[in-house]
């Protein structure tokens, strides 16, 4: 599982451009397409990213408190979705934590689509500590 969550799909690298060059994208092949992977099967094009299967995000938010924020993101088109909340290392300080949830793109051989729905996600720990430093001053004015 976890080779595969850091994989880098040969086709798919050609066809997904990163925010700053580094992240991770994850689509879905869409059958009929020329695409040689299983229809079910995710495909992924990851450079330095930290992907969380849905069951390791559960326990992550279920052992923090973690808020849903939306925030603009320059890197990207539109917003981002982020849950957010603080974790407790071993010396009792805290450090902030974000992960990003977004929705698997649809991918037809040489095109990545967003989806029209947003049935299916995935989630991404955000490593950009530019983006986290924004999140903990927008929450610690509220």
């Amino acid at each position: 599982l976890a080779r595969r969550m850091s994989s880098c799909h040969t086709l798919l690298r050609q066809n997904c451009a990163l925010p700053g060059g580094r992240g991770l994208c994850v689509a879905t092949p869409v059958a009929g397409f020329g695409t040689p992977q299983d229809a079910d099967e995710l495909v992924r094009y990851n450079v330095n990213g930290i992907e969380l299967d849905s069951a390791a995000f559960i326990r992550l938010h279920a052992e923090l408190t973690m808020r849903k924020v939306r925030l603009k993101d320059p890197r990207r088109d539109g917003s981002v979705k982020l849950h957010v909340g603080q974790c407790p290392d071993r010396a009792g300080g805290l450090h902030w934590l974000a992960v990003r949830e977004q929705p698997v793109k649809l991918w037809f051989g040489r095109q990545l689509l967003d989806s029209p729905d947003e049935g299916r996600t995935f989630f991404e720990l955000v490593t950009d500590a530019r983006l986290v430093a924004r999140v903990r001053d927008r929450l610690g004015a509220a």
